[in-house]
């Protein structure tokens, strides 16, 4: 199970917590990000656009999407999991 984050949150402290990541702008029902790591490692992220909590597919997806596990991403989103330690797991994680 997932914490209750609102999608609108879990996009502003990801933006927020990863300076550098992008976002491709359009009419999408999505916010499609894209981070590259200082080691260039490249992960991409659709978080859905309003202010509902996603359902647990959706949830384990976006954690999945910046190669994280669901209590590492509850972890991003709750401040506890620093940018520092963010770029050291995906240099762990390669795809």
């Amino acid at each position: 199970m997932h914490k209750p984050f609102n999608n609108f949150e879990i996009y502003t402290k990801i933006t927020n917590k990863l300076k550098g990541i992008r976002e491709r702008k359009g009419r999408n029902p999505h916010y499609n990000l894209t981070y590259i790591s200082p080691e260039g490692e490249l992960v991409k992220i659709r978080i859905p656009r309003g202010r509902d909590t996603s359902p647990n597919g959706t949830y384990y997806s976006m954690a999945k999407g910046l190669r994280l596990s669901v209590k590492q991403f509850n972890n991003l989103i709750k401040c506890d999991l620093s940018k520092k330690e963010y770029d050291k797991i995906l240099k762990q994680n390669p795809y």
